[in-house]
């Protein structure tokens, strides 16, 4: 899927969602639970857990991102590698190669959107991988990661460049979402590839590692709580989270 392909697709879903201008309140009691940082690239493997403690409200979230931007810049870098040594078409490395720098803007971008705000992002300390991943292994981390996770990620992004009341926040999502769906449209593609050089075994492992992403977002946009601040970075709230994630999932399911 190409990255217009790819936005327009978006756009179509955006157009769809019915409650973008509901308050928390309005109808539900916003909680204060921290929510999940969504769009923030795509996650490394050998990232360890982390607790972000003390990182809440707006200045949090934001700060959140900034560490996944960050440790995301190790994933493509890592990922570049790998497909150099299984001899993958240059135009993929290429591919890999530019979102690793644009993951380190973002990373930039999303830390000084918190710094202004009170918080500072701590430094991934991503665990090194001690050998080039299978073909295999690549697909199913591709497949949750890229066509899953981020790509649906990218889509609150867009989402984000378009509801964030606060103007510093939209302008930065405006760039940071729309190369976060070409890095999707990426993962689409290199999914293409993948699955050439993969035996049925593997590819029906492939497809299950993608159900089980799936199942993972919906339950995650299923019990999103609402926060009282969503609207200054403009998240979602809960019921527009889940009829996105709707979406997204018949979207990929069509495709």
């Amino acid at each position: 899927m190409l990255p217009d392909q790819l936005r327009t697709v978006f756009r179509t879903l955006l157009s769809h969602v019915s409650d973008a201008a509901r308050e928390p309140g309005d109808g539900e009691p916003a909680q204060q639970a921290e929510p999940t940082a969504m769009c923030d690239g795509r996650h490394p493997p050998g990232l360890p857990a982390q607790q972000f403690s003390g990182l809440t409200g707006p200045s949090g979230y934001l700060a959140r991102m900034a560490y996944y931007e960050a440790a995301s810049v190790h994933a493509f870098v890592q990922l570049a590698d790998e497909l150099q040594h299984h001899g993958a078409p240059a135009y993929l490395i290429t591919a890999a190669e530019m979102a690793a720098r644009q993951e380190v803007s973002h990373a930039q971008v999303c830390k000084a959107l918190a710094i202004t705000r009170g918080a500072t992002p701590p430094s991934p300390a991503v665990n090194p991988t001690p050998q080039f991943r299978s073909l295999e292994r690549i697909a199913i981390d591709n497949v949750a990661e890229g066509c899953v996770r981020e790509a649906f990620g990218a889509l609150v992004g867009l989402y984000q460049a378009i509801y964030a009341t606060a103007p510093d926040v939209r302008a930065a999502m405006v760039t940071i979402a729309d190369d976060e769906t070409a890095h999707a449209a990426f993962s689409f593609e290199l999914a293409r590839w993948l699955d050439t050089r993969l035996s049925d075994d593997s590819r029906g492992r492939v497809k299950r590692a993608r159900d089980k992403a799936l199942a993972a977002m919906m339950e995650h946009a299923l019990f999103s709580d609402d926060v009282s601040w969503r609207s200054e970075v403009g998240l979602p709230s809960n019921d527009t989270l889940f009829e996105l994630a709707q979406g997204f999932q018949r979207a990929l399911d069509a495709a």
